[in-house]
């Protein structure tokens, strides 16, 4: 599976900022890594061999997919799409890799349709991509289409139950809060990983500490996130969720130093904003408003996010137009959650009933069941309130 990161970042947010909620249960450890570790790789050492090749050979269209796969690992999404598309202009067929780069820059900037059709032109050429496969689920999980994702993923993993395929069933599992499901679907990925897949070995891992830490399971977290870091000291989402539960365990110095190292790989501003949450004063607003701005100049892919900063720093009505407008286009977990919070917080409770009954439609992770019993208790429905206390725990 190359492109493993692209649906690490299409996923990332789906459930990622619900409260974290501890179970009694011992989850099981992560497997042990079970090849030799690779020595770790230099990406900018890739694009520049690969950018003599293009040199040479300006005609090569698959060395230009390539690397626009490169381009887009690397954050540079505008060359990335330039390069993509010189790539099809030289080899229109049979040339997914440059379709996959398109879909999964269109599905980032919140074009669904178009993430969709370019999918499934590649799937029309080889129905069993997994890449594009796994752009059609993320997608239909940021629009709420939760029954279609759930169905593609199934059907996927019956076709091809490969490392990559039991993943992405294993995020979807995650996404509507099926732990059980997820902690299975993770375990029978791990248990089919072949050697030379090390990044997306590291990756699988560093998705089921952030199952774990979505739970509260932090021992479990932690395991599984320098399990991932051991395989690739350079993945950043492993990093930053590690921070996650460094702060949560009142580690503020290891928080601190490796929320800057995940933003230094991968240039996210939400870690920057995790970063500024632990701060205070001049050096918080200093960070905060770094992440800010990050979130603004490029606003697709970071409504929520932007969101949840404002509403840290009180800036609450502002924070509703934000993500009311996100709301428009993407209907995830977090993002509803998100919504639901900043209408309760603007006295709207009513309107946050209404859009957590949508979401429960998605999810039953108990953090949402605890955010229902808020909102019934503002609108004054002790009972109901009680109910959903009742199921998130």
């Amino acid at each position: 599976m190359r492109y493993g990161a692209w649906i690490a970042a299409a996923v990332v947010a789906v459930g990622g900022g619900l409260a974290a909620w501890s179970m009694t249960s011992r989850a099981a450890a992560v497997r042990p890594y079970p090849f030799r570790i690779p020595k770790p790789v230099n990406p900018d050492a890739e694009i520049a061999f690969l950018e003599q090749r293009v040199q040479r050979n300006p005609e090569g269209g698959l060395d230009l997919g390539a690397l626009a796969g490169l381009y887009l690992k690397k954050g540079r999404t505008e060359k990335a799409a330039e390069t993509a598309k010189q790539s099809l202009e030289k080899m229109p067929f049979s040339n997914p890799g440059a379709k996959l780069v398109l879909a999964a820059i269109a599905q980032s900037r919140h074009r669904f349709d178009e993430c969709r059709r370019l999918a499934e032109e590649v799937l029309a050429e080889s129905p069993r991509n997994e890449d594009a496969i796994g752009l059609l689920i993320t997608t239909h999980l940021a629009v709420g289409a939760i029954d279609e994702a759930v169905v593609l993923a199934d059907r996927l993993v019956d076709a091809i139950p490969t490392l990559a395929s039991w993943s992405l069933h294993g995020l979807t599992m995650s996404a509507v809060g099926r732990d059980r499901e997820a902690l299975h679907d993770f375990a029978r990925a791990l248990e089919a990983e072949e050697f030379g897949q090390a990044e997306l070995s590291a990756q699988v891992r560093a998705w089921l500490g952030r199952h774990h830490l979505r739970y509260g399971r932090l021992r479990e977290a932690r395991e599984c996130l320098e399990a991932a870091l051991a395989i690739d000291a350079a993945n950043a989402l492993a990093l930053g969720l590690l921070a996650d539960v460094d702060a949560r365990e009142g580690r503020i110095d290891d928080a601190e130093r490796r929320y800057s190292a995940a933003f230094h790989l991968s240039k996210a501003p939400v870690w920057m904003a995790k970063k500024a949450a632990l701060k205070r004063g001049t050096e918080a607003d200093e960070l905060y408003d770094l992440a800010e701005r990050m979130m603004r100049d490029e606003p697709f892919g970071h409504g929520t996010q932007l969101a949840r900063l404002l509403l840290d720093r009180g800036r609450d009505a502002e924070a509703l137009t934000v993500i009311t407008q996100e709301a428009g286009t993407r209907r995830d977990a977090e993002t509803l959650d998100t919504l639901a919070l900043t209408l309760l917080r603007a006295n709207r409770a009513a309107e946050a009933r209404t859009v957590l009954r949508e979401l429960l439609r998605q999810t039953s992770h108990p953090a949402v069941y605890a955010r229902a019993a808020e909102v019934e208790r503002a609108l004054g429905v002790h009972s109901r309130a009680t109910v959903y206390e009742g199921l998130a725990k």
